[in-house]
Formats: structure tokens, sequence, C-alpha cells
């Protein structure tokens, strides 16, 4: 497998998920299988052999919450093909439930690999009805992975942008900057940069995370966020939010078969004067 395919997993793992957090819409947070098999073989191949060119991932997550407030549960499937070095795309439908009632949000993705150097990954994702309001309405977005030394050639810069709208007009945009390295360890790090509106209000955020292991084998990592948000509430009397965050999750993805494997994940969330969250995901996902 390529540096440029394996590096796309462990930049959506990193890069994109505290962007997902500060808006209080899910993903699931694995890695994304490779689609590169690495070496040519010397002869042909038995079909038997051949890497999965689809990819089906099912899982679930609850999470409890200090003061009394309900369990947040959530159900996820995550269908991809995977049978293409420069195009994988996949489409995703998640519903989730915090004690008022649920909400089902529907996105598609891509990974673009334009050349060893150069790669791209764009989406959107959609929510029907308005309440109760768990996920944006609408969410478009992308990022761009390029490598800056040549001689360095693990080393990529990562840029991106999200644009979000919720029911009402309310929205707001996130713009990350950040740096991933692929070598034995993956290590990664951005800033984000957040706007919401009303109120045009400004705030931002960090992150960082490692990632270790091999395809086809097992993955384990583990990343730390913290910020600021800051919003404003329209209704009979304005009222502007700000609040700290931190975070903090651990994962370990392992294949059972080279076709089926396992994926575990702790998540802890703590919005500073609000609430605590602790929650744990798993999953399972198949190749064919």
């Amino acid at each position: 497998m390529s540096i440029a395919s394996r590096t796309i997993a462990t930049c959506a793992l990193f890069l994109l998920t505290a962007a997902l957090a500060w808006s209080q819409s899910s993903v699931s947070t694995a890695p994304e299988p490779g689609t590169d098999t690495g070496t040519v073989p010397a002869a042909p191949a038995n079909p038997a052999d051949k890497e999965p060119a689809y990819y089906l991932e099912l899982g679930g997550s609850y999470s409890i919450l200090d003061r009394g407030a309900p369990a947040w549960k959530e159900f996820s499937l995550r269908f991809g093909y995977t049978g293409k070095k420069r195009f994988t795309p996949f489409v995703t439908i998640s519903t989730q439930n915090r004690g008022a009632g649920s909400q089902q949000n529907y996105g598609a993705y891509s990974y673009l690999t334009l050349n060893k150097r150069l790669i791209a990954i764009v989406g959107a994702s959609g929510a029907p009805g308005q309440n109760p309001i768990l996920y944006p309405k609408l969410r478009t977005g992308g990022t761009l992975l390029m490598g800056i030394i040549p001689k360095v050639p693990g080393l990529f810069l990562s840029t991106g942008y999200s644009d979000l709208r919720f029911p009402g007009g309310s929205g707001g945009g996130i713009g990350s900057l950040g740096a991933i390295y692929y070598g034995k360890v993956v290590l990664s790090a951005s800033v984000n940069f957040n706007h919401s509106w009303p109120g045009g209000f400004n705030s931002q955020s960090a992150q960082a995370g490692f990632q270790y292991g091999h395809q086809g084998k097992y993955y384990i990592g583990a990343g730390v966020g913290g910020g600021d948000a800051a919003y404003a509430l329209i209704g009979l009397v304005p009222l502007n939010v700000k609040f700290n965050s931190l975070s903090a999750n651990v994962f370990y993805q392992k294949w059972l078969t080279r076709r089926f494997g396992l994926i575990c994940r702790y998540d802890y969330l703590n919005e500073v004067a609000f609430f605590q969250k602790h929650g744990v995901y798993l999953g399972a996902f198949f190749g064919f």
C-alpha cells in the first residue's frame, strides 16, 4: 500500500473529528481501508487473494452524561468502494437519539488521489427534520493534503474548510490548518478556526494524535483536543454563549480475518461548565 493511500485514512481520523465534534454532529472515526495492495506479484495472483473492492461498517455508540442528562445513542452505517486508487467514494447513514427524539443524517464523501503528493477529501451531508436538531441541516466541506518536502515523502500539509447550516438561519464555518507525518508511527496535529452566525463569533480549537499498526492486521491510536466555542441563541431574548471544551479518544481496530474485523473506540468530552460525556463505540467491518 502506498503512503498516499494510507495517509488519507489517518488524516480523516485526526484532522476532521474535532471539527465534527465542534458542530455537535457525529461521524465514525475509524480508519478507512487502503486502496493499494503495494508490490506487484511476480506471477498472476489467485482471485481469492485480491484486496476487497467494497467496505461495509456497521456500528453503534452509547454515551453517558453527568448532571442527570439522558444518554446519547447512535447507530451508523458506512459503505464504500475501494477498488480504485484515485477515486474512493463512501456513503453514510446514521441515526441519533438524545432522549427527546431521534434524527437521521445522510452523507457522501470521497478521497481523490490526484498524485502521490496531492490528495483531496470532499463530502456533504444532510439531516431532514427540525425536532430535535442533532445534526447540521446541511454540511459541505473538503480537505486538501499536500506533500511539501519531496525528500520527506511522508510529510503532508493539510488545509480544509467546512460550512454548516442549521434550521432557522444559524450556521458556521470551520477552517483548519495542520500537518501529518506518516512513518512507522503516524503523527498529526491541526488548528481549527471557527466562525458562527448570527453574532459573528470567532473561536479556535486544536487537536493532535497518533496512529500505529498495519493494514490488514490492526490499528491502535489516540487523540486529544481542546479549545473554545462561541455562538448566539436566538429567542425572545438573544443570548450569547461561550464555553471551553476538552476531548480525548482511544481506538483499536483489529482484523480477525482478511475480510472481517472489529472496531472499539472510547470518547471523552468535557464541555466545561456544561457537562461531561463518556462514550463507547463498537463496530464491525467487512471487505468483499
